[in-house]
């Protein structure tokens, strides 16, 4: 709807950040985002600091490396 209804406040102000995680990749986001919106979007990896340690399991699974 931004895009559409205030197209230069779109080009001039909006951005996208992305996380990556087992279900996507750096492929699939950047062609996502650059195909829908002509946008190249900041792509960051899940943070490592500070999981629970109940829950490290799950972060393990979740986690991508954006080098892989």
């Amino acid at each position: 709807m931004i895009q559409r209804v205030y197209p230069n406040y779109f080009v001039n102000n909006i951005n996208f950040n992305a996380v990556l995680h087992n279900r996507n990749s750096v492929k699939d986001i950047y062609e996502f985002i650059y195909t829908r919106y002509n946008k190249i979007p900041r792509i960051s990896e899940l943070v490592v600091d500070n999981v629970n340690p109940d829950k490290k399991s799950v972060f393990k699974k979740m986690f991508h490396d954006r080098k892989k």
